[in-house]
């Protein structure tokens, strides 16, 4: 469980994914690949990465391994620090989904 979201910095998001078990990690990237990647309006910076971030999606359902896990978070991670820097309604409201 999250603390008040607007209180979670990136570091401790990215300690607070790092920490959930499969099942709900899985569940968090599946939500956060549906609003946020599949049907977004947000303009990437690098489109490149969305796919890549989309492959490490795709290995994190097949493989189910730490290694897998670890990566897709660093993509989130990466989008959020973007976010924070260029869209700061959608890195809050991001956030708040993650966190809750």
């Amino acid at each position: 469980m999250c603390l008040v979201a607007k209180r979670i910095y990136l570091k401790d998001l990215h300690r607070m994914m790092d920490g959930m078990g499969m099942e709900l990690a899985e569940k968090v990237h599946l939500l956060f690949t549906a609003n946020y990647i599949d049907y977004s309006n947000y303009g990437f910076r690098d489109e490149e990465q969305v796919d890549e971030y989309c492959w490490c999606y795709r290995d994190l359902f097949a493989l189910k391994s730490k290694e897998a896990l670890e990566l897709a978070n660093s993509y989130v991670i990466g989008f959020m620090e973007e976010w924070q820097q260029d869209a700061l309604s959608l890195y809050r409201k991001a956030k708040g989904d993650i966190c809750n």
